[in-house]
This record gives C-alpha cells, structure tokens and sequence, in this order.
C-alpha cells in the first residue's frame, strides 16, 4: 500500500506519524493502543501517546483504519486496505483475517444496498468462534496427555509407588 498516496486521497496530510501508524497496522497483528503506541514509540521516541490517539482517530475517520471491538477486552486496531472479515477467537483472544477473495462478501453488502436502499460505503464484520485451529490443537494434545477416562486402577498404583520411592529415596538422603 502506498501509504502517502492514501493519506492523500483521503484527505489527510501525510506526516511521518500517520505514515508509521499504517505502516504497524499494515502487519495485521491487530495491536491495542499499548501495543501500537509501544511499537511507534520505538521508532518516534519524542511521540506521545495522545498524538497516537489522534493519528489513529484520523485514519478511522478517514477510512484507513479499523477499530475492532471484542467484548470484555481491549479495542484493538486494523489497516483498512480492503474489506475483510475479522474473526476472534473467543479461548486466546487471537483474531485472524479473511479477505474478500476468502469469503465473498459482495453479495451480502449489495443485498444490503438493496433492503436499505443506501450503499454501504465501509464493510466491517466481527465474527466469533470458540476455538482457532491452535487451540483446538493445543486442547488436543492436553487431552492426550491427560487421558483420565483412561487410566485405570494399575496406572494409579504404579503412579503411587513411584511417589513413594521418590519420598523414601529423599529421606535417606
């Protein structure tokens, strides 16, 4: 994305903070202000934080960025280069994008335009899911490791005495 060209286009005068600003959003690791403020800090040390809160509230305004709201949790912020979906996952908080050539999203916005009568000049959604492709992987390899429907009476003795040599072992020396 040519950073300056859509400050420009959107009416913004292209300074070297916004510039920074979209340059962190473009990574899409949706950071919170913290986190953004943190990261620009890095790099513009003199920064406040109230001129990030302004930068960022620029490029919403304008159209260039993002805020995605989840419930019990931090804002978070986004680059809005082109419409997409972002999805949250509701175990690790982690929140993924789907680009248009994903999921196609024309045909809700225009059936949208249709029942309202409007076009729709900026497409956001926020969908959930209770468990990503990591945590459910991570759920898993904990429930392999911690089989309890499993174990059976043999498991617990062996597991007791091999306590119980441990405590003696310790005794003695």
């Amino acid at each position: 994305m040519d950073y300056i060209k859509a400050l420009k286009k959107a009416g913004l005068k292209a300074t070297p903070q916004r510039i920074c600003v979209l340059q962190v959003l473009d990574t899409h690791t949706h950071p919170t202000m913290d986190e953004l403020y943190a990261n620009i800090h890095a790099n513009y040390p003199n920064i406040s934080l109230a001129t990030v809160y302004k930068c960022i509230g620029a490029l919403i305004d304008a159209g260039l960025a993002i805020e995605v709201s989840i419930p019990n949790q931090k804002s978070k912020f986004d680059i809005y280069a082109k419409p997409h979906i972002h999805v949250v996952c509701e175990s690790c908080g982690e929140i993924y994008d789907i680009f248009e050539d994903e999921a196609p999203m024309q045909r809700v916005r225009k059936n949208i335009e249709h029942k309202i009568g409007g076009k729709v000049s900026k497409f956001t959604l926020v969908a959930t899911i209770a468990q990503c492709q990591k945590c459910a992987k991570f759920a898993q390899i904990s429930d392999d490791r911690y089989d309890f429907d499993n174990i059976n009476s043999h498991d617990f003795t062996q597991n007791a005495n091999f306590m119980q040599n441990i405590k003696i072992n310790a005794q003695e020396s």
